[in-house]
């Protein structure tokens, strides 16, 4: 055998075993989201007084040499109360009272608690709760719009 013949040959066995790989890397992924959907639909108060709700399992994305997914990044839905979010693009604050982004666990189980900052877990509340804070925000959103649209009047 040839050193090239040697060389395909070589690059067929390891390309046959990163398929293999990213067979398992994607089986491992599947079985955290089953694992981990009854997550979806929890509800927390964070320790800024936001409210959260974790909206799906963390995503599997097919990277270029292996699957991409992050275990400890759940999608989740924000809804602030009053407290400001960085607008990175302007380089000032902007308040925005409803956001989609991702709510970090690192046992699946508990959310918010960062090692790095010392952080407790965030307080587990109901969905009624939840739906309390979103429904008044939304209301209070509403009013403010057409205080606007009417000059104030409202």
């Amino acid at each position: 055998m040839t050193r090239k013949e040697q060389m395909t040959e070589i690059n067929r066995r390891i390309a046959e075993l990163r398929t293999e790989l990213r067979k398992l890397e994607r089986s491992e992924a599947e079985e955290f989201q089953v694992a981990h959907r009854d997550n979806i639909g929890r509800c927390f108060k964070t320790h800024d007084d936001e409210y959260v709700m974790i909206t799906d399992v963390p995503y599997i994305q097919n990277g270029t040499e292996h699957v991409v997914f992050n275990k400890y990044q759940f999608p989740a839905f924000y809804v602030a109360t009053g407290s400001t979010q960085y607008d990175y693009d302007e380089g000032g604050y902007l308040w925005e009272p409803f956001y989609f982004d991702r709510a970090f666990s690192r046992d699946g189980v508990s959310f918010g608690n960062d090692p790095v900052f010392n952080e407790t877990p965030w307080e587990e509340i109901t969905l009624d709760e939840f739906k309390s804070i979103f429904t008044d925000k939304v209301t209070q959103l509403w009013d403010q719009v057409f205080k606007a649209v009417d000059g104030g009047k409202a």
